[in-house]
């Protein structure tokens, strides 16, 4: 097992973490090797900003489970009793609230990635003659270390599209096929290598394996091309074969056709096959294929899709997915120029700061559409109830006010003729005739 042991001023252990003789000394496997350079760094930042000048001890070592790190170093009263109520608060759920200044917010950072992945994080400071003697103790195991060699989101060259027969009588191998099958799948989001390996044999044969692969490939890996091809190879063994093939399925391909092909006549074959096979997230995200392209002779439709949409964010317990879902039904709701329907829906959203600083895009564009429409009551209730957004996007609220451009008034330049732009050209693809 490796180690690596340090005792020196602080400040020199850095160079041996960065040129890599740290790792070099732990010999981790390759799918550990990027976070368990995070863990050391998070580690480090901890002492960083709380150590006094002067020596440090440093050591990590591999184990059984994973790795083991301990530091010891000279902090002040201040510094260590504030990371030992960050770690302490942390782990109980809660979150510290005094973070004003910039090491307050550094050691948060730092305890926080450490609470969330490591098995053991102790921290323990002791005055001695004077001074405060800081010591952290972590473990973290290789399952929170384990990430993937991705390597490049491209289909190979020789990949076979069609679905194959195997060399042998199925029902010779029909039991062995289903345990490595089922092994593969306590794999699942875990460990890809073992789950790659696993179905690598039965690949462009089993509909599972092709499904299990293109949805690692999907979700956990971020890697639609390569996704992509194993989802459609899946399609066509289920139909040579018979299978039955889960909503989601059509899901992933429709995601992958609209934000990633830019093809939104596949996308949209996919999402409606994915309503038949009983797929309910496909109806916002038909409604939003359809608000997104402007096809202004369908607007009537997504309506109707957004009403369905609407009754089901109720059950959604994902916060931030539900306000996202809200942002479709209002959009579209103002699209159909339901405006009262729009302000039942968009308060959802609009009322969450955060989530309006987390996504200007998406407000923008709903703000954009409001003025576009130009209903005064409605626009007049969004600077009412939501006064925070005219400082957020001034431009938008002035292009509003406004029906005569003074060219010397000083707002109306750079931002304010973007945003003009972007007004006519909301115009354009929504205010047509069908």
């Amino acid at each position: 097992m490796g180690s690596f042991t340090y005792r020196d001023f602080n400040y020199k252990v850095y160079g041996d973490i960065n040129n890599g003789t740290v790792l070099t000394a732990l010999s981790p496997k390759e799918e550990h090797r990027d976070n368990l350079f995070s863990f050391l760094h998070a580690t480090l930042g901890i002492m960083n900003y709380t150590c006094k000048s002067g020596k440090i001890f440093y050591e990590v070592k591999s184990t059984n489970s994973g790795y083991s790190m301990t530091i010891d170093w000279i902090s002040t009263k201040l510094k260590s009793l504030t990371t030992q109520n960050y770690i302490q608060l942390l782990k109980t759920g809660n979150k510290p609230t005094d973070t004003s200044t910039d090491w307050r917010r550094a050691i948060l950072r730092y305890s926080e990635f450490l609470v969330t992945y490591c098995r053991v994080v102790e921290f323990q400071s002791l005055a001695i003659e004077k001074e405060y003697k800081a010591k952290l103790n972590c473990e973290i195991d290789f399952d929170k270390l384990y990430s993937f060699p991705k390597g490049e989101d491209k289909v190979k060259e020789d990949f076979n599209f069609k679905d194959q027969e195997y060399s042998m009588p199925l029902e010779l191998i029909e039991n062995s096929i289903n345990e490595n099958v089922q092994e593969a799948f306590k794999f699942f989001g875990k460990d890809h290598q073992k789950l790659f390996d696993i179905l690598r044999p039965f690949e462009g044969k089993e509909f599972l394996a092709d499904f299990l692969v293109g949805a690692t490939y999907y979700i956990y890996l971020q890697m639609p091309n390569k996704a992509y091809a194993y989802f459609k190879r899946a399609l066509t063994t289920a139909d040579s074969k018979g299978i039955e093939v889960p909503s989601s399925l059509h899901d992933f391909i429709g995601n992958i056709e609209f934000t990633n092909n830019k093809n939104p006549n596949e996308a949209e074959r996919s999402f409606v096959k994915g309503l038949l096979a009983g797929n309910e997230q496909s109806f916002l995200k038909l409604a939003y294929l359809y608000l997104q392209q402007g096809q202004n002779e369908k607007k009537q439709k997504a309506f109707s899709l957004a009403q369905l949409g609407e009754k089901l964010l109720l059950q959604d317990q994902n916060e931030n997915k539900r306000k996202s879902g809200y942002h479709i039904v209002a959009s579209v709701y103002l699209w159909n120029e339901e405006f009262s329907l729009a302000e039942n829906a968009h308060q959802h959203f609009l009322s969450d700061m955060k989530w309006c600083d987390s996504y200007p895009d998406l407000v923008k564009a709903y703000l954009l559409l409001s003025v576009a429409l130009n209903n005064s009551n409605f626009m007049t209730n969004i600077i009412t109830d939501y006064s925070f957004l005219t400082k957020k996007f001034p431009s938008i609220f002035d292009c509003w006010h406004f029906d005569s451009i003074n060219p010397y008034d000083k707002r109306f330049k750079g931002e304010f003729i973007e945003t003009l732009r972007l007004l006519e050209l909301t115009k354009k693809i929504y205010l047509s005739k069908a």
